[in-house]
């Protein structure tokens, strides 16, 4: 299997190498999944976490001594390498439609003024649902203080599937909680860790009560697309990516979001669902009138990089191969990438990309790029 890395960094080259010129720089919007399934690490296991230093930096799944596994850590440091490493490549980033305010989405009661959600705790509905949401959510638990995990009260449908496993039972033996002396997985109760985050996923059109949802958020522009052509826009990307949140901004300018050619510096969290065909529309609407009004769009290359780690909930399975393809007719191929996707995920992955006018040029058949390991670096 092909390292998520390495195939980041390979589209991005053949993107480089069909430039008509190197004098005019391509234009690459990376639309990245913030779902909340992108908490679990690369082989589904939870990790509780997304690496950021705190109660959500969650767990070590494979025993290096880091809390770095989640799937949205790896696809961040697979982005960060990517645009250090072509710097003639204009990147933007989009990311799923999401509500942000400061401390909308906690592990507790939190009160006062402003909309919020209790999102951020295990708990027994969580785990023992047929019909979900199953564990996606981030607090590190062997920091909670409720009922240590158990066949009973967390051991039936964490995963969907019916049996007697804790979330915790993939964590190999050498780092796994409750074992070595390490503390255990507890159910989310009062005295645990609490913690709010600043953003809510959503469907596009979806009304929490204060916000529509859009189909998408275009964080950071082309520059002098809402992004400010005295500032260099990988000041933005990377902010974005750097595994921290230092100055939350509830801005939502398009091209400029959390004001992060200025003072801002938020980052990608996962919580939410996964609208693919909403967030290929938000690309569409944003990118088809630049490349239409650029004197040199026909030897400028505008590409859509579309990284995920899952397939549409928000609307049907056909939107967003329909997107795809229209992005494709307005000259914007679209490239995906698809990280620890299932058998049934690969095929709607590979109808986007067909869509959208690429192909992997995989022996087997695959249009869309497939990855899910971190370190081989075989491309």
């Amino acid at each position: 299997m092909r390292s998520f890395v390495a195939v980041a960094l390979a589209v991005a080259s053949v993107v480089l190498a069909n430039s008509a010129s190197a004098q005019i720089r391509p234009r690459f919007m990376i639309l990245f999944d913030t779902s909340g399934s992108m908490a679990l690490d690369l082989d589904g296991i939870p990790t509780f976490g997304d690496g950021i230093a705190g109660a959500t930096q969650g767990l070590d799944t494979d025993c290096d001594g880091a809390a770095d596994d989640s799937r949205l850590y790896v696809a961040k440091e697979a982005l960060r390498n990517m645009v250090l490493a072509f710097g003639d490549i204009e990147f933007g980033l989009t990311a799923f439609p999401r509500y942000a305010a400061s401390q909308v989405a906690c592990s507790y009661d939190r009160g006062g003024a402003g909309p919020y959600a209790i999102t951020h705790r295990i708990q027994q509905s969580e785990c023992n649902l047929a019909t979900g949401p199953f564990v996606g959510s981030i607090g590190n638990p062997t920091l909670n203080t409720g009922t240590a995990l158990n066949n009973g009260n967390c051991g039936s449908q964490w995963d969907g599937i019916g049996g007697n496993e804790l979330p915790t039972d993939l964590i190999p033996a050498a780092c796994r909680p409750g074992t070595g002396g390490r503390p255990a997985a507890r159910l989310w109760a009062t005295g645990s860790p609490q913690f709010c985050t600043n953003y809510l996923g959503g469907c596009p059109a979806q009304d929490n009560g204060v916000y529509v949802y859009p189909n998408g958020d275009v964080l950071v522009g082309f520059s002098g697309f809402g992004w400010p052509t005295t500032v260099d826009n990988r000041v933005g990307m990377l902010k974005w990516i750097d595994q921290r949140e230092t100055s939350f901004s509830a801005s939502t300018t398009s091209g400029n979001f959390c004001n992060h050619s200025g003072a801002g510096d938020c980052e990608l969290r996962p919580q939410g669902p996964t609208p693919l065909a909403g967030t290929l529309r938000a690309a569409r609407d944003y990118m088809v009138p630049i490349r239409t009004g650029d004197s040199v769009g026909s030897c400028r290359p505008y590409t859509v990089l579309l990284l995920t780690d899952g397939v549409e909930t928000c609307d049907t399975m056909s939107a967003p191969v329909t997107t795809a393809a229209e992005l494709a007719a307005a000259g914007i191929p679209v490239y995906v990438v698809g990280l620890s996707i299932d058998a049934g995920g690969r095929s709607l992955l590979n109808q986007i990309a067909t869509a959208g006018g690429t192909d992997a040029g995989d022996p087997g058949g695959d249009t869309a790029f497939f990855a899910d390991d971190e370190v081989t670096l075989a491309a």
